[in-house]
């Protein structure tokens, strides 16, 4: 089973700015490389132009661009490797940590896809709690700020299927 090491900043930024803009979708890129086992994600670049809804995200592909290319000419032996982006609950209707079939339109294969679902705690509205990976390491979960988050990875099989690949974050683990 291909693996996805989501490295502590990456970590940190993908949960920094999913709850920063709680109840609209967050999106953003994936910076890394690829290995014969899967990915390094090094660092996670939230794109502050993308048009965000509760129940979407509309990416401005030009800035996007742009954003690719500034990260090739700084020649950091980083590459953009994929994408990252948010499933926000609403009251009745809780997210899942899933691509969308829109998602899935968007997907490329060779990429790796980080998707993060928000749900409000039933509990305590500052409540924290430790991280943890879910079943068979298949991605993370843990609480912030009152919001339950779970972190899951994909990648593209074929035109309309995905698969879920396996998590290693040393956030998660406790180290």
């Amino acid at each position: 089973m291909k693996r996805v090491v989501i490295e502590p900043p990456a970590f940190l930024t993908m949960i920094i700015s999913t709850v920063e803009t709680y109840k609209l979708e967050n999106y953003g890129l994936l910076l890394g490389y690829k290995l014969n086992y899967g990915y390094v994600v090094e660092h996670a670049v939230p794109i502050i132009s993308a048009k965000r809804s509760p129940y979407s995200v509309e990416l401005n592909r030009k800035r996007e661009r742009r954003v690719d290319e500034i990260i090739k000419n700084l020649q950091m032996g980083l590459e953009v490797i994929g994408d990252f982006h948010s499933h926000t609950g609403l009251k009745n209707l809780p997210a899942e940590a899933v691509p969308s079939p829109e998602d899935l339109d968007t997907m490329e294969r060779g990429k790796v896809y980080i998707v993060i679902s928000v749900n409000e705690s039933t509990f305590r509205s500052q409540a924290f709690s430790k991280w943890s990976y879910l079943k068979e390491g298949k991605g993370v979960r843990g609480t912030v700020w009152g919001l339950n988050i779970e972190v899951k990875a994909f990648e593209l099989v074929d035109e309309a299927e995905f698969k879920e690949l396996k998590i290693i974050c040393p956030v998660a683990a406790g180290i």
